[in-house]
């Protein structure tokens, strides 16, 4: 701890001389809390560089010297934001504070990884439908029918066993079905029947019905009451974050094994019957990998959801009891 002094000095100094309080001291005043713009502006900018430099991976070469540029300088920008946050910030968008939650930081860490694992699951089964099975783009757009079903009729449900059994065993559940899922997806191929994908997006929709409302509920319930705003702010970045990093994913899978200009023309629909047989297997070959990846992410989610643990089911935790010299007096 000694040794930690002339930093906490050092950075107090700083903040004094830039005239900036500490955000927990000004809200205790009263004052309204503002926007965190080089916060913003550096998260923004090594997300857009990451996504730059996959964009132009993919379209170009991995070798190009704006593919390497977009790819070095996005870390960096991570870096800066974090060390502004964590160091400098009068109102952090993120506060690494909730991060010494244990709750917090595994289920949080476990909503990303999902979101990177199963957002390209549907845009790369599009791609099969369209390439393999040879429907149009809107036949395909079908499929993702019992997924959404699936997912909004058992959403509530998911909800009240996670009040009922606690938020750690339905979104353990939850994920090992999503994994269930995501490995059955892997198997796909050329003679894989219509109605077998309709009950494996069922699938997917039934294990995120139980995931995401526990997932919420384990991250929300370790946020402070009054911090409610940034936590929900958090929880949606990390989620939007994986998202985004999931469809750079099914690109890169897809565009390692096919052309590029084959996996845009799947993309925007505009392909004209089936790929050719050796572009089929070798599109197989490539959307296996990926969804064995995707598997990997979350059996770690699943080790995270475990981590994280929870409270216990409602009816377990003990309610508030009234000490005896307060309890009051019977009525006469």
């Amino acid at each position: 701890m000694a040794l930690d002094i002339p930093h906490q000095h050092s950075h107090r100094h700083l903040r004094d001389r830039l005239g900036i309080q500490d955000s927990k001291d000004g809200q205790a005043g009263g004052r309204r809390g503002s926007f965190d713009i080089p916060a913003a502006v550096s998260f923004t900018m090594g997300l857009l560089l990451l996504l730059v430099g996959v964009t132009w991976g993919l379209l170009y070469s991995w070798r190009d010297s704006t593919t390497i540029a977009a790819l070095v300088l996005s870390p960096a920008f991570f870096v800066a934001f974090a060390i502004w946050e964590d160091r400098y910030s009068v109102d952090p968008i993120l506060d690494f504070d909730f991060f010494r939650n244990r709750v917090f930081t595994f289920s949080i860490m476990a909503a990303m990884l999902q979101f990177v694992a199963l957002f390209s699951v549907n845009f790369l089964l599009i791609f099969y439908l369209e390439g393999i099975t040879g429907l149009s783009a809107l036949t395909a757009s079908y499929l993702i029918i019992p997924f959404a079903v699936a997912n909004a009729t058992l959403g509530p449900i998911g909800g009240l066993l996670s009040d009922k059994f606690g938020f750690r065993s339905v979104s353990a559940v939850g994920t090992l079905v999503l994994l269930g899922a995501l490995l059955l997806f892997s198997q796909l191929t050329v003679s894989t029947t219509l109605l077998q994908i309709g009950g494996i997006e069922a699938a997917s929709g039934i294990g995120l019905a139980f995931f995401w409302p526990a997932n919420t509920s384990a991250i929300m319930s370790s946020t402070p009451p009054a911090r409610y705003g940034v936590g929900s702010g958090a929880m949606n970045t990390f989620r939007n974050t994986g998202m985004v990093l999931s469809f750079a994913l099914s690109l890169t899978a897809a565009t390692s094994v096919i052309p590029t200009g084959v996996v845009y023309e799947l993309f925007i629909g505009n392909l004209s019957g089936r790929l050719p047989p050796s572009l089929a297997i070798s599109y197989l070959s490539g959307q296996r990998f990926a969804f064995e990846i995707s598997a990997a992410l979350l059996a770690v989610a699943f080790v995270f959801v475990l981590i994280a643990g929870g409270r216990p089911p409602r009816e377990a935790r003990p309610s508030p009891q009234v000490p005896p010299e307060e309890a009051p007096a019977p009525d006469a």
